[in-house]
């Protein structure tokens, strides 16, 4: 028992280090903010332990619409759903707020055209287990 117990004392306490620094994550923002297409479109899947949503995201001219799909044992039905905080620059500030939150371990992807985030994945440093949470843009077309 006193082994197990230092055992998840001794693990809890290492953290592995992000992929990318602090300076290249801005770095990732401010390119994707300085080259983002005028109009495109993507499918942005995102969620943890228990399910996901899936947002097809449209962004016409600087205009953003979605709608969203819960999938939690069975797809719901399509709802109108916000961009808020599912527009790429804003999912590179997510990364980089977790990042600097800390995390166990993370797994970041880039889109190889655009160079902007297209997964990341993320057991966050936290004190609860079953924190992981992930998104992936899918199915990217700039118009």
């Amino acid at each position: 028992m006193k082994l197990t117990i230092f055992a998840l004392l001794l693990f809890s306490s290492f953290s592995w280090a992000s992929e990318y620094s602090e300076d290249q994550l801005a770095d990732l923002k401010s390119s994707w903010l300085l080259n983002e297409p005028k109009s495109y479109s993507y499918t942005l899947r995102h969620g943890g332990v228990f399910g996901y949503t899936i947002e097809k995201i449209t962004v016409r001219k600087g205009t953003c619409t979605a709608r969203a799909q819960s999938v939690y044992g069975k797809k719901q039905p399509w709802k109108k759903s916000k961009c808020e905080g599912h527009r790429i620059h804003e999912l590179i500030s997510s990364v980089q707020k977790q990042e600097r939150d800390g995390v166990f371990q993370s797994e970041i992807k880039l889109n190889p055209e655009y160079k902007f985030i297209s997964y990341y994945s993320v057991e966050p440093k936290t004190e609860f287990t079953d924190q992981y949470w992930y998104f992936e843009v899918l199915n990217f077309k700039a118009k």
